[in-house]
């Protein structure tokens, strides 16, 4: 099963419209719930994003605020896993931290750059996203999880 997979809806051929929804797969748990579900809740964010990202004017201040809202939800969501990794010593925390700085950076400079008129968002230049989030979520997140479980079932 993989985890990007396209749901029509009413009758949309989502192949040739390009309108895709994100649905959660029990492949993205990572075994701690407070994770597992904020991570559900990005990925509700990132299917309302590109739904809207299909429909809207690439300026509307609706797809800003989706942009921005987006960005709050993941920095929130960074601070937990950055909390949890302290909490239970997580050795590789350093580069998990980098990674989410690196991405924070990404994602702010282009919503800056969006709510300013300066750039026009595209399903293809945004598919960084949704790539990065995927990929971070099955390894690097999957990885804390691994460790913070070992750690609960060891006391």
């Amino acid at each position: 099963m993989g985890f990007w997979r396209p749901e029509p809806t009413d009758g949309e051929n989502v192949t040739t419209d390009n309108r895709r929804a994100l649905v959660w797969s029990d492949d993205f748990l990572v075994g701690v719930p407070e994770i597992d579900e904020q991570h559900r809740r990005l990925l509700e964010l990132l299917a309302e994003f590109y739904e809207k990202l299909a429909e809207a004017e690439h300026g509307s201040e609706a797809l800003g605020a989706l942009v921005c809202g987006l960005l709050d939800y993941t920095r929130y969501h960074f601070t937990t896993e950055e909390r949890l990794m302290r909490q239970s010593g997580f050795p590789e925390s350093v580069q998990h931290r980098e990674q989410h700085a690196s991405f924070v950076a990404r994602a702010a400079d282009m919503a800056d750059r969006f709510t300013r008129g300066r750039l026009v968002l595209s399903l293809e230049a945004t598919g960084f996203l949704r790539d990065w989030l995927f990929n971070h979520i099955l390894v690097t997140d999957k990885a804390l999880g691994r460790h913070i479980l070992s750690r609960e079932a060891a006391q």
